[in-house]
């Protein structure tokens, strides 16, 4: 009783109202189990027990129904119901001894040594029991995924491994270096979940491994989800501990573990010293440098050493973790374990088998259930060469990186060699695992189809259908599609996005080869620099590592002085799914606000904490815009259901209490809130005008003071420089800058006005005047406004057409820095100096290869429209191919007045020296011609964008820019509306089109107000329940409008998580297009299953897309 109530005592997290408290002993002595390791099945949650076998769980953080397994290492595996309606009591679980141990007789010895004494003359024999030449081993790896217990994934390999001899004791650093940074494999790699090492336990660099032979299976997952196992079979080697005298067999930290005598065992005849382990208590924190040993005991399992020669002949352990793994906390599994064993040859021992196993959560499923993928790797010895080994450099080497896996490694598959193996075990496959893996087709016509093959044979998708109406102004809308748009049908929806996955990338690999080729050069487009020494200037914020590899944000008092923010792994750790944005300190800089973005979420999740502290002290959910009004109170904007954001809220973060300052009742305008060197403005805005309030202190809340009202067509930008300038498009084709001082904000007058045929886009307060970015007749420059004299001046650039971004003004120095970019200038910042006349710039480009820019040219030629509308079309070229050979990409996006002025991209580069022309076709729609040119594309306007575009491309063809055999279209989010009704109205004037992102089926997502941005989105497109709204949307709305004729090639690009532009009207795009399609093009659908309208914008995914997109464009093009 005293055990079970001193248990108690040191378990206070234990409490019937919050938590489930489960206490795990064995079955026999009632002992309690240290670091028994328990995971909920369903809730996907899992940790360790302590020392005293106990641990708890949140209650909400648990399903309210569930069954969890316990675990640990000697005993049977169980599992429990539960269920929070009966649960009323601590959870007490007794395991039995396992009766499958390694040994053949279990037997009690009465004098027993000390463990520690025992493991060091293990330790002392090493070179005695193992031998100390190279040894090769001739193996089977073989690597199974299951998900929730039903066999899904099966790879296998025969290696030859030439392994280095006992022991090696040292860890060299450089082998670290190697791994991360070795990116060889990194085309190949695949998957949509990745189970990283645990910890990169490293071999020799004499350990080498070869490719014999290799296996695959297809991969049957019900949800869609293919798991990557990253590593290789060396990486299994490496856990020989006695070898490289890791973890419990590293001299210098078995202190740091409890040992005790178990039973004894004999295994292959030989009497063993059992030896069970793990942390002692006082280990709570995990530090770790990846090119060092491991110093911290976070392991707990049973050592197996012979009695007569103190050999190792096997161990078994799991990780312990109820602990801060730090940087690791975040992909810790629910379940780990290793097993490895020894056997005797010669007087020596060898490795015999080694098994790796985890579970992890992969997603979760419409129930809200957990959807778990177990994965495990072996290694089976099948001979074992130690007389005149030499390295087999003739067979294909595999590196270990991580990037590398079995399963992606260029394929290797010869039927012949795996029929003459002997069908005996190891070799023959478990029966439940060829049974769950052999439910639809037979396992030998997998690995002959597997698809890292090109199969000609492979047909397109064709979705099911399903009888769906849509009831509009009297019409009856039929779309047989629709159900990929209802939750109902999310797992058939996957499924089918995962098939045109397999079919789109099976098309693109016939040309593997040039694939790669695009793949390396973007990947290694930016070269290696040797490491800066970084000063932090006092009063900025950086980041740093600490021990753990924690990311901390810190702000720098003075040139030697810092202190930690916040560290923002802990935070993250917890934040699933999330992604953080921005992080805004407050002006005493004793508060710190985190912006996190979800995929498929609009808005922000804002959290506020003090400095130093990594707890959030407040949170907001839906955020748009927000702002610091004081260190306590902050100032923000939320969006609604529909997407919108109406109202401006001013809270305190210490009391939380929030009071809604401003709420705007007209659905067409949005409002945000956003500062301008020392003030904050309101800005309620539409896409056609918009008014500014100057935010003041008052007594309670803050104050709005208007400084810009409402005027339909014209819209307004404020800020503060020793008052107040306003940027008004107050004309069809000119710009005003108006001026205030603080004091009276409404008493203003203009300051200056743009000049004929100019559009000011932005600008820039200084001290004797205004420094504006204008758009010259379309051309981007900047420009200096003398107000004494009313005149603007230019700034001599000397450069191309291209982005520019005004940054600062330094009025000690009297000037101001800029950025700039172009096709044929890698962005730079370059400070201009008034007095002198004298231009800087910051760093020149020395990472990147001149032959990417040096031979770019970029100009500007117009174009006539359907109605003598002259369209402003930029085209970019290498002047080391003149004419485009490879082919012509005309882009255009058209909408929300946005700019697609060209600037430097690693991209686009590589596309210009592989002989392509990129153009831009400015349709109205954008604003490079100011605000009427946006208004001229917008609302009951728009076709005119289409018939810009299609004017455009039939200009290039005629001028014999290109061809139709070689022209591509590519039309981004809302430019999708454009190419994709263009490709409509004349398929024939394109080869090929690429629809990323695109937004397609504008009647239906504009009918369907429950949908996020919609009732926003009549801001842009108009609003649909008027009929003669409804009836122009219908009539250019790319998805309504496919007909029966000759289609182009076309790529469409999508995201699942993508709310902007949903995944569905995407895919339902592709599938009518194939059924409409009288040609034999190629229609295919790419769909990123993680991420959002952005897409892939993390590790190599988006670098393998652009490879995938401009490698279909090759192979279309050469047809």
């Amino acid at each position: 009783m005293k055990k079970y109530l001193l248990a108690a005592l040191m378990s206070p997290l234990i409490s019937h109202g919050q938590s489930i408290g489960i206490s795990v002993y064995d079955l026999i002595s009632d002992a309690p189990l240290p670091y028994a390791n328990i995971y909920f099945i369903h809730s996907g949650i899992g940790s360790s027990a302590n020392q005293y076998g106990q641990t708890a769980f949140l209650s909400s953080d648990l399903l309210t129904t569930d069954s969890f397994v316990v675990s640990y290492i000697g005993y049977d595996k169980q599992t429990f119901a539960f269920s929070k309606a009966t649960y009323k009591e601590p959870y007490i679980i007794k395991l039995a001894p396992s009766q499958h141990l390694l040994s053949e007789i279990v037997i009690h010895s009465e004098n027993q040594q000390d463990p520690k004494k025992i493991i060091k003359q293990a330790i002392k024999n090493t070179t005695a029991n193992y031998t100390s030449d190279p040894t090769l081993y001739y193996t089977l790896y073989r690597e199974t995924v299951a998900e929730n217990n039903r066999f899904i994934q099966l790879n296998e390999a025969i290696l030859l491994t030439h392994y280095t001899g006992y022991p090696q004791k040292k860890l060299d650093p450089d082998l670290w270096k190697a791994y991360y940074y070795d990116d060889a494999y990194a085309f190949y790699l695949d998957g949509n979940r990745f189970f990283h090492p645990l910890l990169n336990d490293l071999n020799t660099a004499n350990d080498k491994q070869s490719i014999i032979a290799t296996r695959h299976s297809d991969n049957w997952s019900d949800h869609g989800i293919e798991t990557t196992l990253i590593g290789d079979p060396l990486l299994l080697f490496a856990l020989d501990k006695i070898k490289y005298q890791y973890d419990f067999f590293n001299p210098s930290i078995l202190h740091k573990y409890q040992f005790n005598n178990e039973p004894d065992e004999y295994i292959d005849s030989a009497e063993c010293y059992v030896i069970s382990f793990y942390p002692k208590e006082t280990e709570k924190h995990f530090v770790i440098d990846q090119s060092k040993k491991n110093r911290s005991a976070i392991y707990a399992g049973r050592l197996y050493i012979t009695k007569n020669t103190f050999a190792l002949v096997g161990f078994e352990y799991v990780l312990v973790a109820e602990r801060d793994f730090g940087f690791f906390n975040s992909s810790m599994p629910l379940e780990y374990r290793v097993k490895m064993e020894y056997q005797e040859s010669n007087g020596k021992y060898h490795i015999r088998y080694i098994c790796q196993t985890e579970t992890r959560k992969v997603d979760t499923n419409q129930k809200g259930e957990s959807i778990l993928h177990n994965a495990k790797r072996e290694i089976y010895v099948l001979d074992t060469a130690t007389i005149h080994v030499q390295d087999p450099d003739s067979l294909a080497r595999f590196k270990t990186t991580r990037y590398s896996s079995v399963r992606h490694f260029p394929d290797n598959y010869d039927p012949d060699y795996w029929k003459n193996l002997p069908n005996e075990e190891p070799i023959r496959l478990p029966h439940d695992l060829k049974a769950d893996l052999e439910l639809k087709m037979p396992l030998d016509s997998q690995f002959a189809s597997y698809k890292s093959e090109f199969r000609k044979d492979l047909p397109a998708p064709c979705p099911d259908t399903d009888h769906y109406s849509f009831y509009y102004h009297g019409d009856t809308i039929t779309d047989s599609l629709q159900w990929m748009a209802l939750p109902s049908f999310d797992s058939r929806f996957r499924n089918y996005l995962e098939a045109e996955n397999r079919y789109a990338k099976n098309v693109i690999s016939e040309d593997k080869n040039y694939q790669k080729k695009l793949f390396d050069k973007l990947n290694s487009f930016y070269k290696d620099q040797p490491e800066k020494v970084r000063i932090n200037k006092a009063g900025t914020y950086f980041l740093a590592e600490d021990s753990l590899s924690h990311e901390i944000l810190c702000y720098q008092i003075d040139s030697g002085t810092y202190r930690e923010v916040l560290n923002l792994t802990q935070f993250m750790e917890k934040q699933e799914n999330n992604f953080l944005k921005q992080v805004l300190p407050d002006p005493t800089n004793n508060f710190i606000l985190a912006l996190l973005e979800t995929h498929g979420t609009p808005g922000s999740l804002a959290y506020a904490f003090s400095s130093g502290s990594s707890n959030p002290s407040d949170s907001i959910s839906g955020v748009y815009t927000i702002q610091w009004f004081t260190d306590s109170t902050i100032l923000y904007t939320q969006t609604n259901e529909a997407g919108s954001s109406r109202e401006l809220h001013f809270r305190n973060i210490r009391n939380k209490k929030d009071v809604v300052i401003y709420r705007e009742k007209d659905p067409k305008f949005d409002v945000e809130v956003s500062r301008s060197n020392k003030e904050l403005f309101l800005t309620v805005q539409s896409k056609t005008e918009n008014e500014i309030y100057l935010i003041k202190p008052g007594q309670e809340e803050p104050v709005l003071q208007l400084i810009h009202g409402r005027e339909e067509g014209i819209l307004a930008k404020a800020k503060d420089q020793n008052g107040i300038y306003l940027l008004v498009q107050d004309t069809p084709n000119r710009s005003s800058i108006k001026f205030a001082t603080l004091q009276d904000p409404s008493a203003q007058f203009v300051y200056g006005r743009s000049q004929k045929g100019e559009f000011i886009y932005d600008f820039l307060p200084v001290s004797h005047g205004i420094v504006a970015l204008v758009y010259d007749h379309s051309i981007p420059m900047l420009k200096y406004y003398e107000p004494e004299n009313e005149k603007w001046n230019t700034i001599d650039f000397n450069s191309a057409i291209g982005y520019y971004q005004l940054l600062s003004y330094d009025s000690t120095a009297n000037s101001f820095r800029f950025y700039f970019s172009s096709p044929s200038h890698p962005p730079a910042a370059y400070e201009y100096h008034f007095e002198t006349d004298e231009l800087k710039i910051d760093s020149e480009p020395t990472n990147i290869d001149p032959i990417y820019y040096s031979y770019t040219s970029t100009k500007r030629i117009w174009v006539k429209s359907f109605d003598n509308t002259m369209i402003p079309v930029t085209i970019v070229q290498n002047r080391l191919h003149g004419k485009s050979h490879a082919g012509l990409i005309l882009k255009a996006y058209g909408a929300y007045g946005a700019l697609t002025i060209p600037d430097f991209s690693a991209a686009d580069a590589i596309l210009l020296e592989q002989g392509y022309t990129i153009a831009y076709a400015h349709v109205r729609g954008e604003s490079v011609l100011g605000p009427s040119w946006y208004q001229a594309g917008r609302g009951m306007q728009k076709k005119n964008s289409v018939e810009d575009y299609i004017a455009c491309a039939e200009y290039l063809i005629d001028k014999e820019y290109t061809t139709p055999q070689k022209l591509i279209g590519y039309g981004n989010s809302a430019g999708g509306i454009v190419v994709g009704q263009a490709m409509n109205l004349k398929p024939y004037l394109f080869n090929s089109v690429i629809l990323d992102h695109p937004y397609l089926d504008v009647i239906n997502t504009m009918m369907n107000d429950s949908l996020p941005l919609t009732l926003d989105e009549y801001k842009e497109w108009g609003d649909p329940n008027s009929k003669e709204v409804y009836d122009y949307i219908l009539s250019y709305s790319p998805y309504q409008n496919i007909t029966k004729q000759y289609y182009p090639n076309v790529l469409l690009i999508a995201s699942y998580l993508d709310y902007q532009t949903p995944a569905w009207q995407i895919a339902k795009f592709a599938a009518r297009l194939r059924q409409q399609n009288l040609s034999d093009s190629k229609i295919l659908l790419l769909t990123d299953m993680t991420s959002g309208h952005k897409g892939s914008t993390t590790g190599k995914e988006w670098v393998k897309l652009y490879a995938e997109t401009y490698t279909f464009i090759k192979l279309m093009c050469r047809q």
